[in-house]
C-alpha cells in the first residue's frame, strides 16, 4: 500500500475598500488582497504491477488542481508498511 500527502494551499480572493482620498494620494495601477488556506489530504492506494506512476502521480495533480481550484499542490509519497 502507498501513500500520498498533497498539501493544498487555496487563496481566496477578498475585497479592497479603499476610501477616495487614499486612491488619490497613492495611487496604483492593480491591487488584490488575498486570504490563504493550507490543508493536506491523504490518498491511499495500492498499485497494479502494470501503472505507471509517474503518469498516474501527474493525474492525480491535475484532478486536485481542479477540484481545489488552485495551482499550489505540492506531495510526499510514503509506503505503508
Amino acid at each position: 500500500m502507498k501513500q500520498l500527502k498533497f498539501k493544498i494551499t487555496i487563496q481566496k480572493k477578498l475585497p479592497i475598500d479603499l476610501d477616495i482620498n487614499s486612491i488619490r494620494k497613492f495611487p496604483v495601477h492593480n491591487h488584490k488582497l488575498f486570504e490563504t488556506k493550507t490543508k493536506v489530504v491523504i490518498y491511499e492506494y495500492e498499485p497494479m504491477k502494470n501503472l505507471n506512476e509517474t503518469e498516474y502521480l501527474i493525474f492525480l495533480f491535475k484532478t486536485l488542481k481542479n477540484k481545489f481550484n488552485t495551482p499550489e499542490i505540492t506531495s510526499t509519497i510514503e509506503l505503508l508498511n
